[in-house]
């Protein structure tokens, strides 16, 4: 994972595409499954949106919801959101 500098981002107006393993705008980060997981959270999912120079930020493209269970461990979580 990276942060793109500015620069870039600017010669490719959306066109660079992220795909995020939260629900944007909630839980934005690198550790985002396990910040939705402990703050119980009952859904969580994925986001694919187009990058800008904010992080985690940008136009939705698309995204889906992946629910999340009590009886889910944190594992087992990050595994079906990948």
């Amino acid at each position: 994972m990276r942060i793109l500098g500015p620069d870039l981002i600017r010669a490719f107006p959306q066109r660079i595409v992220n795909i995020h393993p939260a629900l944007l705008p909630a839980f934005k980060g690198m550790h985002a499954i396990r910040d939705a997981y402990e703050y119980g959270a009952r859904v969580t999912g994925v986001t694919v949106h187009f990058v800008d120079e904010e992080v985690d930020h940008g136009a939705i493209i698309l995204q889906k919801e992946v629910e999340i269970k009590r009886r889910y461990s944190l594992e087992y979580l990050e595994k079906k959101v990948h």
